[in-house]
């Protein structure tokens, strides 16, 4: 499956909209900003690259470098978006050395890495945060009654899973969830690769 058929395609008009809230609500962010800012913005995990092209519609002068490391997600990120001219699209983290930004956005990504690489992930994008530069992080609520309702509707896609087991989820509904399947290996998280490739959409 498409990951945008998960997130923003979603066959469920609820979870749809509110995967597209969420990334209207990072764009946010920087409602203070000019149409006309001209800075470098990293969308760091970007995914499909849905907040990228929103980023790069909303500040068309702007730099948009988005990095995703997944091959399959990476391909389908290239297509969506093909022809912004002011978005580049790369998966090595390489091409990132050097390099300053004004603005950061990680969304929806340290739930999938476990702690060690939690900790190295920050230390990188602290490096590759400017001075005076804006960091927006987005992780999910999976505790108290955020938990309960996705829990159930996880349930009716995938019963039995990690995220779907019953007991799993009455855990995080009294604030005491489970660690996730990557936390203790990282070669069980989908998200770590080191494949690499890099693209200039369009």
């Amino acid at each position: 499956m498409r990951y945008a058929g998960m997130t923003v395609g979603d066959r469920n008009p609820v979870k749809r909209y509110l995967q597209r809230r969420r990334l209207r609500d990072a764009v946010g962010v920087l409602a203070g900003l000019d149409g006309d800012f001209s800075g470098e913005v990293l969308d760091f995990g970007g995914g499909s690259g849905e907040l990228s092209k929103m980023l790069a519609a909303r500040f068309p002068g702007a730099r948009v470098l988005c990095y995703e490391p997944m091959p399959g997600i990476f391909e389908e990120a290239a297509r969506n978006l093909a022809g912004l001219g002011n978005v580049t699209l790369v998966s090595d983290r390489g091409d990132l050395e050097g390099l300053r930004f004004g603005c950061v956005f990680c969304l929806e990504v340290f739930e999938h890495l476990p702690p060690r690489q939690t900790a190295r992930t920050i230390k990188t994008l602290n490096r590759l945060l400017g001075r005076d530069g804006v960091f927006v992080v987005g992780v999910p609520n999976e505790i108290f009654l955020p938990a309960l309702v996705k829990g159930l509707f996880r349930m009716t896609r995938h019963y039995g899973a990690h995220d779907a087991r019953p007991i799993n989820i009455l855990r995080a509904v009294i604030g005491r969830p489970p660690k996730g399947p990557c936390a203790g290996s990282p070669a069980a998280c989908p998200t770590i690769s080191t494949t690499s490739a890099s693209t200039t959409a369009g």
